[in-house]
């Protein structure tokens, strides 16, 4: 792991992913939001760096970033509750709609019920669908980000590097970058 600071407006990067090294041309948008406290004014400046990832390496930071398996359930979770909360209030409006529902009520509960369920298991179901097809092997330095943003000035950005190679890469093409 390196760390490296780069002036801001002259920062390049290899066209290798952060990750695995192989060739692309696809990039990962990191941000890193700072925030300023004037006496009753707070100011927020937001930098955006486009990191190039390839599109398996982008798979799998989202699938550990999102808590793999753990976040599939929860969202599931979350899913249903939604689904059964907004199913409810689909069914208060049709039961204010037409009062004539009350005399058997069951009907579209089971209804509603049965959209609010499948709703949820589409969901979750796409959820699941972003797992990364394998794990991760030893050609991707790790699971998670491969680089992240530390901190940023006018003038800098600082840069956590997991991946020594790519950070060596890095050095070369900004030739005023630094190890810090």
């Amino acid at each position: 792991m390196m760390r490296i600071e780069i002036p801001a407006k002259s920062m390049r990067f290899p066209g290798k992913c952060v990750c695995c090294l192989r060739p692309t041309g696809e990039t990962r948008e990191l941000r890193k939001h700072k925030f300023s406290f004037w006496v009753v004014l707070v100011l927020q400046r937001t930098l955006k760096v486009k990191v190039p990832y390839c599109a398996a390496c982008q798979r799998h930071v989202d699938w550990a970033k999102g808590g793999r398996m753990l976040g599939v359930v929860l969202s599931g979770v979350v899913n249903v509750v939604l689904s059964l909360l907004l199913g409810g209030l689909v069914f208060m409006m049709l039961r204010f709609a037409n009062p004539s529902i009350d005399e058997n009520p069951d009907v579209p509960r089971l209804a509603v019920l049965s959209v609010a369920v499948v709703i949820a298991g589409l969901l979750t179901w796409r959820r699941l669908k972003s797992k990364p097809e394998r794990p991760v092997d030893a050609t991707h330095t790790r699971e998670n980000e491969a680089v992240e943003l530390i901190s940023f000035t006018k003038r800098s950005v600082r840069l956590r590097i997991h991946n020594d190679a790519f950070a060596r890469e890095l050095l070369d093409m900004n030739a005023q970058a630094s190890v810090v």
